[in-house]
């Protein structure tokens, strides 16, 4: 019974993320696939492990995790009010490491 709810839970239409890797409808995600890819994405931890033997669609997965990785930081970047703000110059080593820190704290606003 908890793994059901659990399952549900993450099957809900609420978590499937924004980003999905384009491909043909044969080649869509199979359900534990996208249960799997619905955990990682909505959960905080920074490293996740999907198993499994050759040919059942591990890469497939990791394919529609980078896509939603890339929409996450598309919507960061969207956040600036000029793009060359997501550039910065630096003269000086103390405002390389002040940069430093600053895209250390954008970073972690971004689900690797």
């Amino acid at each position: 019974m908890k793994i059901k709810k659990c399952s549900t839970n993450f099957l809900h239409p609420s978590r499937l993320p924004d980003g999905r890797w384009p491909s043909q409808t044969e080649f869509r995600l199979s359900l534990m696939q996208q249960l799997a890819v619905n955990q990682i994405t909505s959960g905080n931890e920074r490293i996740s492990s999907v198993n499994g033997p050759p040919g059942t669609g591990k890469t497939t997965l990791l394919k529609d995790i980078f896509a939603h990785l890339v929409v996450e930081r598309g919507k960061e970047l969207a956040k600036l009010n000029n793009p060359k703000d997501a550039f910065v110059k630096t003269k000086t080593h103390e405002q390389m490491i002040n940069m430093s820190i600053y895209l250390r704290n954008l970073l972690l606003n971004i689900r690797w």
